[in-house]
């Protein structure tokens, strides 16, 4: 970008001062001050010219961004939905895995099976109260980032009204709180 300003500033130059190495030019006249309007003029254009080729450039980089932001949000959101299909798929097996305690706890005989039992039921009665904000891309989103705090053996606490962003579009929450 640089060398093509550079370029341009040359090109003009060398036009606005071209009747000086030759007489027979349009940009010629044996009068001072038409050659100092015509200079001026050829030096006007070239600011004119340097000023397009800025705005070109300013458009065409916000054009590079906005794609770029774009691309990025897509991703965010296509992240989300995968979320959303696993957590989907993690509280059918909780729920399968709740009716299977109920089922074992009918049949355990032992003191230990039924500690061990009291455990998972708390520990899935825990995650299924977890994020319940009454915003489904929000839910999905903190129980994806409640799932990574657990995997790392972070304590998280979530206060959230997610009916209050019901006016959000999902890819604006995905990219608002995915972050």
């Amino acid at each position: 970008e640089f060398a093509s300003a550079v370029v341009l500033c040359l090109m003009v130059f060398a036009a606005s001062n071209l009747s000086y190495a030759s007489q027979n030019t349009p940009f010629s006249s044996p009068f001072t001050s038409e050659i100092f309007i015509i200079r001026t003029l050829v030096d006007l254009g070239g600011v004119a010219i340097l000023y397009a080729y800025h705005v070109q450039l300013q458009v065409l980089s916000t054009r590079l961004e906005m794609a770029s932001l774009q691309n990025m949000l897509q991703l965010q959101y296509n992240n989300y939905r995968i979320s959303e299909d696993s957590i989907a798929l993690v509280n059918q097996k909780y729920h399968d895995l709740k009716h299977h305690i109920h089922l074992l706890r009918a049949q355990a005989s032992s003191g230990e099976k039924l500690e061990y039992l009291d455990q998972m039921e708390r520990e899935i009665s825990a995650y299924e109260a977890q994020n319940k904000t009454g915003n489904r891309v929000l839910d999905a989103i903190l129980t994806a980032k409640s799932l990574q705090c657990q995997r790392e053996e972070i304590t998280l606490t979530c206060v959230a009204d997610g009916g209050a962003l019901d006016f959000m579009h999902p890819m604006d929450l995905s990219a608002l709180f995915g972050n």
